[in-house]
């Protein structure tokens, strides 16, 4: 198995496609795993199974996801804080198909405490 340390950690898959099938679409996946052993983040391709980036957390999280999927929210308990990890997957809604937008998952500069 590629990823041992899955055994202690909160996963999230991430899954997207523009509309119906067509020859062109685009279809993105990918896995934000939460490593509580060293309080980080990982983002997997599941394309490939490449780690595409990690991010250090604080404190073991747990992962949540907003309802557009663009974002992941690492929820630190033990720092008392919340980080937020763009996903780099977003789709431009336009009612008959949905264009999709992929690039980079990226951390943000901000986090919430208290």
């Amino acid at each position: 198995m590629r990823y041992p340390a899955l055994l202690a950690c909160t996963a999230l898959t991430l899954m997207a496609s523009a509309g119906p099938s067509f020859a062109d679409d685009v279809t993105a996946r990918r896995l934000f795993v939460a490593d509580h052993a060293e309080a980080k983040v990982t983002a997997i391709d599941l394309g490939t199974g490449a780690t595409l980036d990690t991010f250090a957390l604080e404190s073991p999280g747990v992962l949540y996801t907003t309802p557009s999927n663009q974002a992941v929210y690492a929820v630190e308990g033990a720092a008392n804080r919340v980080s937020a990890i763009s996903s780099g997957i977003a789709i431009e809604d336009h009612g008959d198909h949905g264009d999709i937008h992929v690039s980079s998952a990226s951390g943000h500069r901000g986090h919430c405490s208290g």
